[in-house]
């Protein structure tokens, strides 16, 4: 990270795609030529999840060919929790240091002089990977928005939108049209797109801009009463079935992701680690946690909020109101971060339903044995938190 960032910068958006396009031509003429089946994933909430859901059906289920007795599936996501190469799976296998490191040897002046961002930079760095492995299948989650994000650079990807709600308002428009209006920018002319976006007028949008752009679209139905995270899923397995023309086993066993209902047990009690940046994210975790009884009155949460968000926070913690029999205890935090929002700035939304936690370790008190605690808000938070105590498994 620390060499990365002396290079390009700490990570922001930067809405440009022509020239890492460019930079990347060859490699990605390489990569379509051999046959890899591209799939890029883009939405407001869960991306990741998706992604992830998805590489594991691919992993598990795809139909092998020749010698090969697995698929080898490629994978880029965003952001990280605990190390970058989270973000970087080669033929189903993390990329190692020393291979980033050799990478970046080789490329480093070639990032100084074009001017990369840190999220070009690490993203043309994978691609060059990649179009060394050549695997089978490349999945690509968008980071932010799509039709400028930097994974938006084949000829004719497998296309999913997740879901849309409001998120970096001040990138991508005020109103769920125009983020739509960005997202969709991640399908091609006659290619095809699965769509799990809830909202109906947003599914009459997509119609209309799928039949003029003559893109083939599937719209999924799936029952309100589906989770989130259970959305994520039946997408993937959407996506799986459109990849390799087979069903799925009807109980996979799902695996768990860094950040993502992730439970770790810690000193006799356990941290359950939910990702959820923005209001619509928020919303469904804890209508999720309810109806799954995750948690009761008896049970802990702490949450904190990165930069970017900072117009959302009210609302946010109104939703806790709603979930009375939710928690005994509700506090607000803070990390330390270029993507932090400072103690003084969260202390101000302290109310009757939150107060605010200086320090962690008071979760370890012993009256807080047997308890569980969910740990939420930025991904940059849980990671803060997973560091602070060593939760490095």
């Amino acid at each position: 990270m620390k060499r990365l960032i002396s290079l390009t910068g700490i990570e922001g958006f930067r809405p440009r795609l022509e020239n890492i396009k460019a930079f990347l031509a060859g490699s990605i003429e390489r990569i379509e030529s051999h046959g890899t089946k591209v799939v890029v994933i883009g939405g407001t909430n869960g991306k990741g999840g998706t992604t992830h859901a998805l590489k594991y059906l691919l992993e598990t289920y795809a139909p092998s060919t020749g010698a090969e007795k697995t698929q080898k599936v490629s994978c880029w996501t965003s952001p990280h929790v605990l190390t970058i190469l989270e973000r970087l799976t080669i033929n189903s296998a993390p990329m190692s240091y020393d291979r980033l490191d050799m990478l970046l040897d080789e490329y480093e002046n070639f990032i100084k002089e074009e001017g990369l961002s840190f999220y070009e930079a690490l993203f043309y760095l994978f691609i060059k990977e990649v179009s060394n492995e050549l695997p089978d299948y490349l999945l690509l989650e968008v980071g932010l928005g799509g039709r400028f994000d930097a994974v938006n650079i084949f000829s004719n990807p497998l296309c999913a939108l997740t879901s849309i709600s409001l998120d970096h308002t001040e990138i991508l428009g005020e109103t769920l049209k125009e983020i739509l209006f960005e997202k969709y920018g991640i399908t091609r002319s006659s290619g095809e797109l699965i769509s799990a976006v809830e909202q109906k007028h947003l599914q009459q949008i997509l119609a209309t801009w799928c039949e003029r752009d003559e893109i083939q679209l599937t719209q999924l139905e799936l029952s309100p009463a589906l989770s989130y995270e259970q959305r994520n899923r039946e997408l993937a397995k959407k996506l799986f079935v459109t990849l390799c023309h087979r069903e799925v086993d009807d109980n996979p066993h799902w695996p768990q992701t860094k950040g993502r209902r992730e439970k770790v047990t810690f000193r006799e009690r356990d941290f359950i680690f939910i990702g959820a940046h923005n209001l619509d994210g928020h919303r469904k975790m804890l209508k999720m946690l309810k109806e799954e009884a995750v948690v009761s009155n008896d049970d802990l949460l702490v949450v904190s909020f990165s930069s970017g968000r900072e117009k959302q926070i009210e609302s946010i913690l109104s939703l806790y109101s709603k979930y009375p029999c939710l928690f005994s205890q509700r506090w607000l935090s803070s990390f330390q971060g270029p993507r932090a929002i400072s103690k003084d700035d969260l202390k101000k939304y302290e109310n009757d339903d939150f107060s605010y936690l200086d320090d962690w370790n008071y979760l370890l008190d012993d009256k807080y044995k047997n308890k569980k605690i969910i740990i939420t808000g930025s991904y940059f938070f849980i990671s803060e938190v997973q560091k602070h105590f060593h939760m490095f498994d």
